[in-house]
């Protein structure tokens, strides 16, 4: 959920960041999502609304979940598909001792 009372949910800004986040060029992301270039930019922009299969097609390529990309979760996803089975346990543990670390620091 959003933090603050005050704030505005922005999908477009949100989906803006999800590609910056990967390094993708519009033209790039609206390839891989099965997009043209400009309904991308009308989508981060707020200019239209992607159907219901796109926005699975988003959460598929940006890794994500549909309640992040809506604005309901502010909790980022990290996959670990297709780690061997050490990296997997070394990115779990990294995250334990973060947010063991973030609860010691309030």
């Amino acid at each position: 959920m959003l933090d603050r009372d005050d704030e505005v949910y922005d999908f477009g800004r949100r989906l803006r960041a999800l590609r910056e986040e990967q390094r993708l060029s519009q033209a790039k992301a609206a390839k891989k999502v099965g997009v043209s270039k400009n309904s991308l930019y009308r989508y981060e922009n707020n200019l239209q609304e992607p159907t219901f299969s796109t926005l699975v097609r988003f959460a598929v390529c940006y890794h994500t979940s549909l309640d992040y990309l809506a604005g309901l979760d502010n909790a980022a996803v990290v996959t670990v598909q297709g780690l061997s089975p050490e990296k997997k346990k070394l990115v779990c543990d990294f995250m334990r001792c973060f947010v063991e670390g973030q609860a010691a620091d309030k």
